[in-house]
């Protein structure tokens, strides 16, 4: 429970999705509604945060006013896929996706966000349409996204980025 900056008690609900390395034990949680990526990694026996440089923590207010009034929440990590060297994710909370003419209207991610398994930003990744869910062919570097208002699979080539082992 997140208290509101109003008089009442609001609900944030802390809506992730959790991924393992295909080897080793190492899970990441990604939160939908928090900048947060929880790291597990048990081999080690580390466990740290990866988020955005002022970001609120779960301890900060929320503020729900503005979402009274009829406005959408900003959804941060959206769907995922990993592979043995990297971990991709839609993002939707970046410039990107916010400045686009049809943010309020589709808040549907149009960036994917990449990062190692030690939680280290690989590279960005500019989608032409949106998309919310995805896979990826390592074999032949290809990124697959479902939109499902149009019910289409798209592919985007990312042979051109230089992320995972060759």
């Amino acid at each position: 429970m997140v208290r509101a900056v109003e008089d009442h008690v609001g609900f944030l609900g802390y809506v992730s999705h959790i991924y393992r390395h295909p080897y080793k034990d190492i899970f990441v949680e990604a939160f939908n509604l928090r900048d947060y990526l929880f790291y597990f990694d048990f081999e080690k026996e580390s466990y740290y945060a990866v988020h955005q440089k002022g970001a609120l923590s779960f301890d900060d207010y929320y503020d729900d006013s503005a979402f009274s009034e009829g406005e959408e929440s900003v959804n941060f990590f959206w769907s995922g896929v990993c592979t043995n060297d990297f971990i991709m994710f839609l993002y939707g909370a970046g410039d990107y996706c916010i400045k686009s003419k049809d943010y309020k209207s589709s808040v549907t991610p149009q960036e994917v966000l990449v990062f190692d398994w030690s939680g280290n930003y690989l590279c960005g990744i500019k989608l032409d349409v949106r998309v919310q869910k995805i896979t990826y062919d390592q074999k032949h570097k290809v990124l697959y996204g479902l939109n499902d208002s149009n019910e289409s699979i798209y592919g985007f080539n990312l042979s051109r980025y230089n992320i995972g082992k060759k």
